[in-house]
């Protein structure tokens, strides 16, 4: 099973987001910090998996992986963020 933070929201004809607020699913298992696009994969006998989105921003600092305690219940990995499809080469 997978389970998805959520997207951020652009305004539309606007370089401006609305404020992201995660799943609450994904929040209540993993309270990670706010990581848009990011997802945790359940698998039946292993750890659940924390797949944290870290985007390279210029303006923005990317989130970091969290070491609270309970995180010693995931297996947690940084992942880029996906390419669009339309972007330019």
């Amino acid at each position: 099973m997978v389970i998805e933070a959520g997207r951020q929201h652009i305004v539309f004809q606007d370089d401006q987001a609305y404020p992201y607020r995660p799943s609450a699913w994904f929040q209540w298992l993993a309270p990670a910090p706010p990581a848009p696009g990011s997802l945790i994969l359940l698998q039946n006998n292993e750890l659940p998996e924390l797949l944290l989105v870290t985007p390279e921003d210029f303006w923005h600092a990317p989130p970091t992986v969290p070491t609270a305690p309970w995180t010693r219940h995931f297996t947690s990995l940084r992942c880029p963020p996906p390419r669009p499809r339309w972007s330019a080469r």
